[in-house]
């Protein structure tokens, strides 16, 4: 994972003996790794991904995925997803101020966007120039909120420090604007905790890490899961070396 140029990153709750755990997702091009941890703060991608991490890491806006990156001076891209969420709530709250500036910022998102899937055999200086509008255009209206505490806390994400963070998918190669493909891969653990009620021991935790780990990871690499956990099987009964989870293919 320390190796990686992006790398996403998403977390979501964990019951264990009556504690509120944390699902911690680190996901790659090729891989997916899972770890269960009492926290919910920067120590875990610390830990995770060290201080010296040097790709770019993809998550949602929350205030530890903030945290490690202003620590480490790690390149963050943050989730257009989430971003739009929070906007578009504002229409929900009858404001006419709020409603007519949400409304005009996703206007804006829409226009950035279906340029930016435009991408692919247009011409690359004209492409560079129409995205660098619809990011001005953003910027202005972002930055002129109305007077209301909710659109003044989403206008103080893109000040001169946080806005390259959000805009970092136009200039690097690989990197998506949301951080889907890592909340999808998150899904999984979301079903066996309604279905498990969560872990009792140690053993439980490492056991659905490595599980999770395992599945996420077979199907990002077109392997049979099932296949994978035999394999393992038969080299523990017969001391043999365990099956390798790096891609086939890198």
């Amino acid at each position: 994972m320390r190796e990686e140029a992006v790398l996403g990153s998403d977390e979501t709750g964990h019951p264990h003996r009556g504690q509120g755990y944390w699902t911690w997702c680190l996901r790659a091009a090729r891989f997916t790794v899972f770890r269960l941890d009492p926290r919910r703060s920067a120590g875990v991608l610390t830990a995770l991904l060290g201080k010296d991490f040097d790709g770019i890491l993809t998550v949602d806006y929350y205030s530890a995925n903030r945290a490690f990156a202003r620590r480490h001076e790690v390149r963050a891209q943050y989730c257009w997803s989430h971003l739009l969420r929070d906007v578009k709530f504002l229409r929900e709250l009858g404001r006419p101020p709020l409603a007519r500036w949400a409304d005009q910022l996703l206007a804006i998102a829409r226009g950035l966007f279906r340029a930016w899937h435009r991408r692919t055999g247009v011409d690359p200086p004209r492409w560079r120039r129409q995205m660098e509008h619809w990011k001005r255009a953003f910027l202005e209206k972002v930055r002129r909120p109305p007077q209301e505490t909710e659109a003044l806390n989403i206008s103080r994400r893109f000040d001169r420090r946080g806005a390259p963070a959000y805009f970092r998918f136009l200039d690097e190669a690989g990197v998506e604007p949301t951080n889907n493909a890592t909340e999808r891969a998150i899904r999984q653990p979301v079903l066996d905790r309604r279905i498990t009620q969560g872990t009792r021991s140690v053993r439980g935790l490492r056991w659905c890490e490595r599980a999770w780990t395992i599945a996420a990871t077979c199907t990002q690499q077109g392997r049979s899961t099932f296949r994978l956990f035999r394999d393992a099987l038969v080299a523990y009964l017969t001391h043999a070396p365990a099956p390798s989870l790096l891609p086939v293919n890198p």
